[in-house]
């Protein structure tokens, strides 16, 4: 039986975690302005699975504020942008999932 990991037995990295790896190669330093931010990551690929990545940078445009003084500030509005994205995907499929007519 071999010892090295599956695709199904490897631990699932968070988003949080690439992300910060991301920001700390690009020498991310705080305060910062999401400008700033955006042109230290520029096309920064994020590899989210086998089959899937995403542009870091892309995270990043829907943030506000457009300054942080501190990490923590900034990874609670990278929290918040990325809770509106998800909302707004979850509200657009479930309105495309009704059909005319259904309540």
């Amino acid at each position: 039986m071999s010892s090295e990991p599956t695709a199904e037995s490897k631990p699932k990295v968070s988003i949080d975690h690439l992300f910060i790896k991301a920001l700390a190669k690009a020498g991310v330093q705080f305060p910062a302005s999401k400008a700033g931010i955006l042109s230290r990551l520029g096309e920064t690929a994020l590899r989210l699975s086998e089959a899937e990545t995403i542009r870091a940078g892309s995270l990043v445009e829907d943030i506000e504020p457009e300054s942080f003084e501190n990490g923590s500030a900034f990874l609670c509005a990278f929290h918040s942008a990325l809770y509106r994205k998800t909302y707004r995907q979850a509200f657009l499929c479930h309105r495309q999932a009704r059909q005319p007519g259904q309540t």
